[in-house]
């Protein structure tokens, strides 16, 4: 209904959790990313509890990329653009969106995300 993404047109917001949830989790991230990268101002992408190393290893992305790429030092790149994801994003002033699975330490509060 509403199309690919494209300058002055939909906006697309993607909420977490791009990789271990099936066999196409590298390719799914792919996606997503080179989206973000033709589309910059249409695709937005907010990172999940599995944009993590740790979750990756734990849940199979790690070893999804390892298996289909055979390359550690993809790992590494996937782990570098993860940590450089936003948590959260606020839709039209109004709607405040973060993914549900983020933080197991305690004490993180707004003012210190705005950090």
């Amino acid at each position: 209904e509403y199309g690919l993404p494209a300058p002055g047109g939909a906006q697309y917001l993607f909420n977490g959790d791009f990789v271990d949830r099936g066999d196409w989790g590298l390719e799914v991230a792919v996606l997503l990313l080179a989206y973000k990268l033709v589309y910059p101002g249409s695709v937005h992408l907010n990172r999940g509890n599995h944009e993590a190393s740790t979750m990756n290893a734990h849940y199979g992305f790690l070893q999804e990329v390892l298996s289909k790429c055979e390359s550690s030092h993809l790992v590494d790149l996937f782990n570098a653009v993860w940590d450089n994801l936003p948590i959260c994003s606020v839709v039209d002033d109004a709607v405040f969106v973060v993914h549900g699975g983020l933080f197991r330490e305690a004490g993180v509060t707004p003012a210190r995300l705005e950090a």
